[in-house]
């Protein structure tokens, strides 16, 4: 008789629960670990620390979990995949890239002049498996006007600004397939190496063309043969890495990036930092060198302050490159 009554009553709270349709349910947020934006080796920026919070906190404002990892080459990323999941116990990897730029402006009112600092940060923001492939991927911008006396504050706003924008097109759940790597024409030559340009789709930095000049030129003048890719998106070359070498008969691919910034005193000084890497025909990060330099500008040209700041950086790291590369470490 009790076992009746219990059975009954059990039957009746079923019956007055709601029913919450298993696509309602709530499900677990996606764990995340964000790689930071400073590379190791790399010179310290202050703006990298504030994207890297920036960046967790636009996650963890969209539902998802975000641990912040440690440090890594960019370009070891997708290699080193499943031990950074394991390490921060995230289902995918978050890592952007960014590239700025500030110029100097004035405005006039009456008898004087206002200086302020139009600043542009364009930020690539890419979401790995933890096997390394690409699930998404997306390119966007922040701009500010700043009249601070510190204008590296500026690079940190705009960098910020582009931020949220990324977030928010990220998909809420990860994608079943990885994104398909950019297909690129066969070639029709041969070459010692091959060049990515520093210069991504999507993006819009006519000083990157300048880099990827630059280095090809001082290539070419220690005897180097170098055939220029396409232009591709980075983890798509990696991914490509053995069918890119077969097709140019190549020993490996050098990838590259180029950060400046300027100082507004005495002219225009311009830092430039380039980084050069040869990735190996297996995919894998053979070796990285840096070279910096700076160069004092007092003309409206801004830009050709940064290339002159660039060309001298890459002659600065050439030897290192050369010998690495007559040492034939593609393989």
């Amino acid at each position: 008789m009790l076992l009746k009554r219990f059975v009954t009553a059990l039957a009746t709270l079923l019956l007055a629960a709601p029913f919450i349709p298993a696509s309602a349910q709530q499900q677990a947020p996606i764990a995340f670990a964000v790689i930071p934006f400073q590379e190791p080796g790399g010179e310290p920026v202050e703006a990298f620390s504030a994207a890297d919070s920036a960046l967790t906190a636009d996650l963890q404002k969209r539902g998802f979990q975000a641990v912040l990892a440690p440090p890594v080459r960019h370009l070891s990323v997708p290699a080193s995949a499943a031990q950074i999941c394991a390490a921060a116990h995230a289902q995918a990897i978050v890592l952007g890239s960014s590239r700025t730029e500030q110029s100097l402006h004035f405005k006039y009112a009456f008898v004087t002049s206002i200086p302020h600092y139009p600043t542009h940060a364009e930020l690539r923001l890419s979401v790995l498996s933890c096997t390394g492939r690409v699930l998404f991927r997306t390119v966007t911008t922040g701009d500010v006007d700043y009249y601070a006396n510190n204008v590296g504050a500026g690079v940190s706003d705009a960098l910020v600004r582009a931020i949220e924008p990324a977030v928010q097109r990220m998909p809420d759940t990860l994608p079943e397939k990885p994104l398909e790597p950019l297909q690129y024409p066969s070639a029709n030559t041969s070459a010692d190496f091959v060049l990515l340009p520093f210069s991504e789709p999507q993006s819009e930095d006519g000083e990157l063309d300048a880099a990827t000049a630059s280095v090809q030129d001082a290539l070419k003048s220690d005897n180097i043969t170098v055939a220029l890719l396409p232009s591709m998106d980075r983890f798509d070359a990696l991914a490509n890495a053995p069918a890119i070498c077969r097709s140019y008969a190549a020993k490996g691919i050098l990838i590259g990036t180029l950060r400046s910034e300027q100082t507004y005193r005495l002219g225009v000084k311009t830092h430039s930092e380039v980084t050069l890497s040869l990735v190996r025909c297996d995919g894998g990060v053979a070796w990285t060198e840096t070279g910096s330099a700076e160069h004092r500008h007092f003309g409206a040209n801004l830009r050709a302050g940064v290339t002159a700041a660039t060309d001298d950086a890459v002659k600065q790291m050439l030897p290192a490159v050369a010998s690495h590369l007559d040492a034939k470490s593609g393989p």
